[in-house]
């Protein structure tokens, strides 16, 4: 009998995809982090049959008799154990009855009365997305024309549809809590025959929208249709929590230029200070390392180097406390330099 061998992930229990059966190391498609599977396999990877062991010869009917009957308990009490473990320790809870769906936050959909069995909303890679989580294989979902049914009762990703034609209108002001995405209702349909409904709910772009921008390094980043340029350049700082705007761009398909700060490697010197705790009691001196920062700015249309400029390093101490879990940083960028600079960019 040939034995085979499902892989799951150690760490969600999610199904792995080998595309070769010598491969050993093995990324989750689900959680993203990395299996290995050398060695033997793992509490996670199970056969799909097992051929219980050859019976020696009994030496009387009645041994033989007690022979099967446990060899009978074995192999069930095996496969039920591997049934458990297939899905990740405990089998998808039973769904097959009228059901109603709510909102638990902001991003979760939850099954009423069973909390495990949800679909979860995100932005990811430009869509619009859903992933359900433990609903019953064959479940079906519809959205306006959009539908499909589910083929894992472990998750299953639904991308409904790309946000990028959205991400031009977001408004500068406001990109950090302006939401897109569908307002339509969701219908989901079990195998069962019984079915519920919620209204979809728009999410918000900031994360999303300057991990868009930051793509700027690699090519342009159009916002069709695109607009005249006007008279006035507009340039968008992308700061670690979001981005600045100097000019007078209203939307983000109105930002002429994207400025990328970055502090170079190369050391220019040491420097000591030191700080305060939040009591104002005195932590050991920190070492900061003297580093340039440079800044791109690149043209967001073209994806061209339209002003590149060096900052020297800022060798101010921190006014604020100082972490006592470290003894050296680098300086941080000269930010007053560079939007003093950036302002200067925007054409009179």
């Amino acid at each position: 009998m040939v034995e085979t061998r499902v892989h799951r992930c150690q760490f969600c229990a999610a199904p792995l995809e080998r595309s070769d059966e010598r491969e050993r190391l093995v990324r989750c498609r689900y959680c993203g982090r990395q299996n290995e599977l050398a060695g033997g396999a793992s509490p996670l990877e199970l056969p799909d049959e097992a051929a219980p062991p050859a019976p020696t010869k009994p030496s009387s009917p009645w041994i033989a008799v007690a022979v099967l009957a446990v060899a009978a308990i074995g192999v069930g009490v095996g496969l039920s154990s591997m049934e458990d473990q297939r899905s990740g320790g405990s089998r998808p809870p039973s769904l097959d009855g009228p059901f109603s769906m709510s909102w638990a936050d902001d991003t979760r959909i939850v099954v009423d009365g069973k909390d495990d069995v949800y679909a979860r909303v995100s932005l990811f890679e430009g869509h619009y997305q859903i992933t359900f989580h433990q609903f019953p294989v064959g479940t079906r979902w519809a959205v306006g024309e959009r539908r499909g049914i589910l083929d894992s009762d472990i998750y299953a990703i639904v991308r409904l549809g790309s946000i990028e034609d959205e991400l031009g209108a977001v408004p500068v002001a406001r990109f950090r809590n302006h939401a897109v995405g569908p307002t339509e209702t969701l219908e989901v349909q079990i195998p069962s025959g019984h079915q519920a409904t919620i209204a979809l709910r728009p999410l918000p772009v900031g994360y999303t929208l300057r991990q868009t921008l930051q793509g700027i390094e690699n090519g342009p980043v159009r916002f069709e249709p695109e607009p005249a340029r006007g008279e006035r350049n507009s340039v968008a700082l992308l700061e670690t929590a979001g981005l600045k705007v100097f000019g007078p761009a209203q939307t983000m398909r109105d930002v002429d230029q994207l400025a990328v700060v970055r502090v170079l490697p190369e050391l220019h010197g040491e420097k000591r200070c030191g700080g305060q705790d939040a009591r104002g009691r005195p932590l050991p001196e920190v070492t900061l390392r003297l580093k340039e920062t440079e800044v791109i700015v690149y043209d967001r249309r073209t994806g061209d180097v339209a002003e590149r400029r060096v900052f020297p390093p800022d060798d101010r101490c921190p006014t604020l406390a100082l972490s006592a879990s470290r003894d050296a940083r680098d300086t941080y960028p000269p930010t007053r330099d560079i939007e003093a600079w950036l302002a200067t960019l925007v054409r009179r």
